[in-house]
């Protein structure tokens, strides 16, 4: 049986997923009961996320339904309209950020492309990108994003549109605001409180949320590449 192995960034305290890990890790205590509450479990393969605390199981037979990317409508960097349905049967890679970013958004887009090289030639594989900043981010300047960030469109796509539908997305499929949602239980969030998430995301190809690495950490991104390989197999 292979055991799930942490490691918490520690600029954010996300937790990094690999399935080659021999051993579960002791986190210290000063971490939330979320991040530590399965510390201890594990199972074969990459493991499924549950819960709003998204954290990993590997029997989800019974129990909460697997977190999964939500439908939806929006517009590509090419004035295309990209659906959740061009995904079904594919293994997607998630990420968040906006064209104004001057921090996270281009150290996890650098730390991305040797994922689209990787792929590029693999169909079989898609990478989204979700603006923050829908109504700054038009088609037009994720165009000229992709053309500084060297971003290939057959590839990976930069999506607009709606905010409050990209908001929903991130919050009700990934949690991709928050770290802990138990601190937000009481506080009514709106759209304009969104805190932007470094994380990315791995999806199979029912949609089903498979992994969540650090985008700025090298080593998880090569951990990202290695779990794709093992959903497309």
């Amino acid at each position: 049986m292979i055991s799930l192995c942490a490691r918490l960034s520690a600029a954010t305290a996300v937790l990094i997923f690999s399935v080659s890990c021999k051993k579960a890790v002791s986190i210290a205590s000063e971490y939330p009961t979320e991040v530590t509450a399965f510390a201890s479990e594990g199972g074969e393969g990459l493991p499924y996320f549950v819960g709003q605390d998204l954290r990993p199981a590997w029997n989800v037979q019974t129990g909460p339904a697997p977190r999964s990317l939500s439908s939806f409508h929006l517009t590509d960097q090419n004035s295309k309209n990209f659906t959740s349905h061009k995904l079904q049967g594919k293994v997607t890679i998630v990420s968040f950020f906006f064209t104004k970013c001057p921090g996270i958004c281009p150290v996890t887009t650098a730390r991305l492309r040797p994922v689209q090289k990787k792929f590029l030639q693999e169909n079989r594989i898609e990478m989204l990108s979700f603006s923050i900043t829908p109504e700054i981010d038009t088609p037009e300047q994720l165009t000229k994003f992709a053309k500084v960030h060297h971003i290939n469109d057959r590839r990976w796509h930069l999506l607009t549109g709606d905010k409050t539908s990209i908001y929903r997305l991130a919050r009700e499929s990934f949690n991709a605001d928050t770290f802990s949602p138990k601190a937000n239980a009481h506080k009514k969030i709106t759209a304009s409180d969104f805190l932007h998430s470094e994380n990315v995301y791995l999806l199979d190809g029912e949609l089903k949320v498979r992994g969540i690495y650090t985008g700025r950490d090298t080593a998880a991104i090569q951990n990202l590449i290695r779990d794709a390989e093992s959903l497309l197999q």
